[in-house]
This record gives C-alpha cells, structure tokens and sequence, in this order.
C-alpha cells in the first residue's frame, strides 16, 4: 500500500497521542477527501492475511459499534462475561459463523465515559488500555484456533454499521470524512505502536505555531486522547492556576455542554472570550465530575517562562519549559539564561514537569545550553536504518560551574525525558521529583496517500528508538531522579500519575528487547546521601511549606524550595 510521503519532522511527545475519541471530531476533517471506498481497501481487504491483520479488523469494527444508536461489539463466545463480569443485551449468532457473535451490550459506554471504581485510584485509562489489549489478544487467539473466522466478510457487515453510524452522527450536520478518520485511527491502535495516527494537516500547524500570543481565556495546555481531553500543562499564575485546576483532569463541559460536540479550534473559541467573563469547565478528578467556575484573564502563551528567585542573598534563575512543541523554544529559553546571568544568578532551576515533550531539534538545543557540543541523544530505527547522532551546539551560556537541577514528574515525556535524561548521564544536573513517563520513541510525520489527498492528512508513526549518551533508553521505566520529592511534603496529598507510556497500549505490547531497554542505577550514591543529609539539617523547604510562606519569591512550590535546598547543598560538597 502506497500511503505515505515522508516529511522531516521528527516529534518526541505524547501531547499528539491517538486522536479519535468517543465524540468524533468533526471539523476539522472536512474537505480532507477521506471516504469508505479508500478504507476498505487499505484495511478491510487485508483482514483475511493472518490472525493479527483479523484483530485490526475486529479493532475496527468495533470502534463503529460503539457509535451505533445501540451499541454492539463483534467477539467471540462468551469472553466478555469473563472480562466484565455481566454483559447486558443479547447475541446474535452469524449464519455458518458459529464462533462469532454480534453482542448488544452495556459494557463499551462504561469504557467511553469512564466511571470505573478503578478511575479513583488515577488508573482508568490504564484499565481501558488493559481490557482493549485482551480483547485484542482473544481475537488473535480466536483465529488461530479457528482459521476459517480469517474468511468472516467484513465488508458487508461494516458498510452496514458505517452507514448507521453515520446516520446517527448525520443528525448533527456532519459529514463521513470525520468518521471514517475514526475508524482508521481505530485500526492502527491495534498495532504495537501507539502512536500511530492519521491527522489533518491544519491541526498539526496549528500545533507547532511559533507565536506568542496574548488573549483573555483560562490558560492551560491540554491534549485529546481515546478516552477524553486531558490537562497537561498550567500556566503560572493563570486564572486556571487560580481556580484550582490541576494536571490531570478531565476536560468533559464547557458551560454545560459536551466537549466531545466540538473540534479543537471549537472548543478553544468555546473556552476564550472577554476579559473578566466567567466559563465553568467541568472536569472528572478522583471519580468525581466538578464543575468550576474561571474568569477569564489575560493569558501570555509563552512557552518558556522563567523568574529570578533570591534567598540568603543568592540567586536562582528559575526557568519553566511548557513543551518543545514551539519552534521559538531554545532561542526563547537562551534569552531568558543570558538575562539572569546579567541580574547574578548562578544557580539554575530547568522545570520540565508536566512538559509533554515535542520536537526533538529543541530538545537537543536546550540540553546543548548546558551542554555545549557534546553529543546529545541518537537515535536508532527500529527497523532499518541508519542511526543519527545529535550533538549540541557551539553556544554554551551556562558553565560547568553553574550548579542545574532539573525537575520532572510523572508527567514529563519524551523530548523532556531526553533532556533530563542526556544531563543525567554526564552528571551535569541533579535530577529531582518523580520518574517521569517513560517514552523513548521518536515519531515521523509523513504525508498520508498524497496521490489521493494531496497535502492534506498526515501520519504518524513511530520510527525509532532515542537513546541518552550512557546508552539507555528511557522507554518503559522513564528517567529515575537522583531525588525523589514529591509535589507535597508528608502527610500532604500526593497528586497521582493519571497514566504511564505502557498504558498507551490498545493492541499489541511491544517486545521491550526489540527497543534495548534497560533499568537505570544511581552513579552518585554516595554523593546523594550527603547532599540529602546537608538537606535534612540545613534545608528550608519544610519550614516555607509549613508556614504557607514563599520567602519574598512569589513562588509557593515544595519542589522548588527543595532544588533550591539541594543547588546549596551542592555548593557544600566541593
């Protein structure tokens, strides 16, 4: 199959992760030319190739029913009673199929709209992932131990639910190219790749714009995944910094409404407007959906932000990577390094929590700060291929003195794994908070069946594999800090993980000796415990924290007042 055309554009990050949600996003497929005719020959018609190709169609048929009217799910026996416990409705049995039914059941809107008990403990999407890939293996085991399911007729039976589906959606004013993006995207969840996607070219632009606009709205970043929008990223100080909005939660209304009915560029226009006017977001936390009231405020969308931090008579320059989506990302963070030097800061925060990654190019330029020329990353393809090396550049504003911690979490993915990581492993920063998400592939956009759509659709895959200069890769087991510290000290609520990279999942698991990966080990052990006991009698953080102060700052954050502790620690080890 001829599909694609390939772009140099090499993506680190999983704020672009699968695209195709419950509520299918409807404008901005329009006018790509997708239609049913193209699927069916590009999937459809492949379903008879072997157990794997049949569970794609399996994975696609039932990323349909679950729009239908009444929802229904092709399997196989009575495998969901085993994996759900109850299914609701009634089978169908196919003629001359007696191992394949038809089951009208409940159990796909609980998956949609998640409201598992298992969603208190921050691991629903986890859940999901796990019950899709089970789901996926029985098909492939259905089809061994019966190879004639391999001739079942898909097409006959999909036409039927496309058309039903879309009539469905029809009662909205939508068109099929949008439903048809779903179904594709359904497909490739099947693989081992779960960043395998098909997406409009005008939202990837949108993506990677290099503006830094200002406009009245509620200030965070947020990304679309099979089960939701999420919130990755806050903008400090933001009013929805102010409101209580955290990382993690899930967007599901605005004013009332659904935020399935709107495309992208929608629910931002739903989401900004005149200054000092009130939207109410809800969101699902914890099992529970709050609706909370923001005013909309002045937003800077910088993507790099920082501030000058002072304490006995020291200063730290404090400095925030939202993601390295934007083009402007290293040279905007240079700015900000050069301008603290000049107000006498030798000591330096990176904060890449929360920070979903992006493009690889800035990530290498931004580690190259501290860094210089020294080699950064390389990557490796996971089928052929030659592999890259990326170095740092020429310029190098912080020296080798200048004592950096760098802060993650759980949130923090890929292109920021990779500059945590490639610091890391020449022992250049102390790396502190939680390990982050563990993604250490590197995706490729490239044009989808340009012969057809022109320039119009691209897809993403995954081509490689990055690994840091000591060899390893982050992938699965994520970047361990030298310190863990969590957002609150003891006895304060601690802010779950919402999901990790093997929760990506939703069909096949990756062999993790096909990518190399290997656990981490601390090289500075002895070091670290000194720098912790240093912490213990001299540090501050606790006492800040305690006393609901920020030091004349402005900053009130554990994990900061903790890697301003250790930077002075440091300083005692020499």
């Amino acid at each position: 199959m001829r599909w694609l055309f390939l772009l140099s554009s090499l993506v680190v990050g999983f704020q672009t992760s699968p695209i195709w949600a419950q509520e299918v996003d409807e404008e901005s497929w329009k006018g790509t030319g997708l239609d049913l005719a193209q699927f069916q020959q590009d999937i459809l018609r492949h379903c008879e190739d072997g157990p794997e190709q049949f569970a794609v169609c399996v994975r696609a048929m039932n990323s349909l029913g679950e729009l239908l009217p009444s929802p229904m799910i092709l399997t196989f026996g009575g495998f969901p009673r085993v994996l759900i416990g109850h299914t609701a409705g009634v089978e169908t049995e196919l003629p001359g199929r007696g191992a394949i039914r038809f089951l009208k059941t409940t159990w796909l809107k609980k998956l949609a709209r998640p409201f598992h008990p298992e969603e208190k403990s921050g691991r629903w999407p986890g859940r999901r992932a796990e019950i899709l890939r089970e789901l996926f293996a029985h098909s492939i085991e259905a089809a061994k131990k019966n190879p004639e399911i391999l001739f079942f007729d898909f097409q006959v039976w999909f036409r039927e639910w496309f058309f039903k589906a879309l009539k469905k959606k029809n009662e909205t004013g939508s068109g099929p190219e949008a439903l048809i993006a779903h179904v594709y995207n359904a497909a490739f969840s099947a693989s081992p790749d779960p960043y395998q996607q098909i997406t409009p070219v005008a939202v990837y632009e949108e993506s990677v714009s290099t503006d830094h606009e200002e406009y009245f709205g509620v200030g965070f970043h947020s990304f679309r995944m099979r089960h939701g929008i999420f919130v990755s990223a806050i903008y400090p100080g933001s009013p929805a910094e102010k409101a209580g909005i955290q990382v993690g939660d899930r967007l599901v209304s605005v004013n009332g409404k659904r935020v399935g009915i709107f495309s992208p560029q929608q629910l931002t226009g739903q989401i900004r407007g005149p200054k000092g006017t009130q939207v109410t977001l809800g969101v699902r936390r914890d099992g529970k959906t709050l609706l909370i009231p923001v005013f909309r405020g002045p937003v800077r969308s910088d993507n790099v932000r920082g501030r000058l931090l002072e304490r006995d008579g020291k200063r730290y320059a404090w400095i925030r990577v939202l993601s390295f989506s934007s083009l402007d990302t290293a040279s905007d963070l240079k700015a900000l390094v050069v301008a603290f030097q000049k107000q006498g800061a030798e000591k330096f925060i990176l904060d890449l929590r929360n920070n979903p990654g992006g493009s690889i190019n800035q990530a290498v330029e931004v580690a190259s700060v501290f860094l210089g020329e020294k080699k950064i990353v390389s990557t490796h393809p996971i089928d052929a291929g030659f592999v890259r090396n990326y170095y740092g550049t020429l310029w190098q504003p912080v020296s080798a003195k200048e004592p950096l911690v760098v802060l993650v979490n759980a949130n923090s993915a890929s292109a920021s794994e990779l500059v945590a990581g490639s610091l890391q492993s020449y022992r250049r920063a102390w790396i502190v908070g939680d390990r982050t998400f563990g993604k250490g592939l590197v995706q490729n956009y490239q044009y989808f069946a340009p012969e057809r759509f022109d320039d119009r659709i691209l897809y993403k895959s995954t081509t490689d594999v990055f690994r840091l200069p000591s060899g390893r890769t982050p992938h699965f087991y994520g970047i361990i800090p030298d310190f863990e510290v969590t957002r609150f000290p003891n006895g304060e609520p601690i802010q779950k993980a919402f999901f990790r990279e093997m929760d990506m999942y939703e069909g096949a698991l990756p062999r993790m000796e096909q990518f190399g990966v290997s656990k981490w080990t601390q090289p500075r052990e002895e070091q670290v415990k000194k720098i912790e006991q240093c912490r213990k009698k001299t540090g501050s953080a606790d006492r800040l924290w305690k006393k609901r102060e920020d030091d004349g700052s402005g900053v009130f954050d554990f994990q900061v007042f903790s890697a301003v502790d250790i930077l002075n620690c440091v300083d005692r080890l020499e």
